[in-house]
């Protein structure tokens, strides 16, 4: 569009062009709200998934610590998840929880990979999700 035009343009269609942009913020924050939701639910699945396997391997993959971590990161990824379905106004502060404890937990599977294909999917599927919830946090700190 023409720069020159655009100063122009009858005062209805500078309202056009505003309500449009609006549109487009909403669009992109339910966007991220909705990635975030998919990959903190995508995480819980998977924390639980890998639990059985953890117990079934013993040793360290069955120490208290790191099944307990990954009960922790199923639990606050499915809390997170149903935050921001609610969109709840402590969707940040529970996002940056989150993404701290899927950290903490992609850091226990990568201790125990092992050539663990199921760990290692593990860790990467718990760092997607803090990588979301951090975007979330920080896209929510913008529009704030």
């Amino acid at each position: 569009m023409d720069t020159n035009n655009f100063n122009k343009m009858p005062s209805d269609e500078l309202k056009k062009t505003t309500i449009k942009k609006e549109n487009f913020e909403a669009t992109t924050d339910q966007k991220f709200l909705k990635e975030c939701i998919e990959s903190c639910l995508e995480c819980y699945r998977s924390c639980l998934s890998l639990i059985p396997h953890c117990l079934e391997m013993g040793a360290k993959h069955a120490s208290k610590k790191h099944i307990g971590l990954l009960q922790s990161c199923a639990a606050i990824c499915e809390t997170s998840a149903a935050f921001m379905s609610l969109k709840s106004e402590f969707q940040s502060e529970i996002a940056k929880l989150c993404s701290e404890v899927c950290i903490k937990c992609a850091e226990s599977c990568e201790e125990l990979v092992d050539n663990d294909k199921a760990m290692s999917d593990c860790a990467e599927v718990c760092r997607k999700c803090a990588t979301s919830c951090d975007e979330i946090i920080a896209h929510t700190s913008k529009s704030h």
